[in-house]
């Protein structure tokens, strides 16, 4: 005679397996009428709680991705606050009248004397001081026109400094033969700049006869200026 052994399972553990309310009924009947070890009710057992657990994972992993994915929709949602474009930092500076040296082997700061172009970059006080308004690393390419106004030879030479002291390594030098011996020189340096930092170009000369000299204009050709400095980002 067979022997009925009690549904051990809940109807909640049932359905974690079972699509509907007519198959648990049917899964009910079923221990009503077939013969199960102990084993077998057991093994059924763990089977609908292991089933619930599943469930019960799957349905935490979809609450979470339904809060990730809410928290990616807010955020495409907010409008992020808009970076203000720089400005590009530049200048444009000039001497257009005519330097001399008092005295020979003196070093003179070039003093500007026309803003041509300045955007974050300008004159300060005194006017051979050309300062920055943001850090970044620069370009400063200097030339001057030179002429000697007696007979012999000179040299002169040009170089940068920073804040007042001389860039190591910066010096160009330039030999001017006989009276009126016009020729330029041109020097270029790159250098990394705090806001506030300045920049100069200092001359020298071994004979005070050399100068920086402004060219006179004609009917062909426009005056050209004694020295030019162009401040651009490197």
């Amino acid at each position: 005679m067979a022997t009925q052994n009690r549904l051990t399972l809940t109807r909640d553990q049932l359905a974690a397996f079972l699509k509907d309310h007519n198959s648990i009924r049917q899964f009910e009947r079923l221990f009503g009428v077939v013969d199960l070890l102990p084993e077998d009710i057991l093994t059924l057992t763990l089977l609908a709680e292991g089933a619930e657990l599943t469930a019960g994972d799957a349905s935490a992993t979809a609450v979470q991705a339904l809060d990730t994915a809410q928290l990616l929709l807010s955020t495409l949602d907010t409008p992020r606050p808009e970076t203000p474009p720089q400005r590009t930092r530049r200048g444009a500076f000039q001497r257009v009248a005519t330097q001399t040296a008092a005295l020979p082997n003196v070093a003179y700061p070039i003093v500007f004397d026309a803003t041509v172009l300045s955007s974050g970059v300008y004159l300060g006080t005194p006017l051979s001081r050309v300062i920055v308004d943001t850090p970044g690393t620069y370009t400063f390419d200097a030339a001057v026109q030179l002429d000697r106004t007696a007979a012999g030879v000179s040299f002169v030479w040009l170089w940068a400094r920073l804040n007042g002291t001389d860039v190591a390594n910066s010096a160009v030098q330039h030999r001017v033969n006989a009276t009126d011996g016009e020729t330029s020189l041109r020097t270029a340096v790159q250098l990394a700049l705090a806001a506030g930092d300045y920049v100069e170009f200092a001359w020298e000369t071994d004979a005070v006869t050399t100068q920086l000299q402004t060219l006179a204009s004609t009917a062909v050709h426009p005056a050209g200026a004694a020295a030019t400095l162009l401040v651009s980002p490197a």
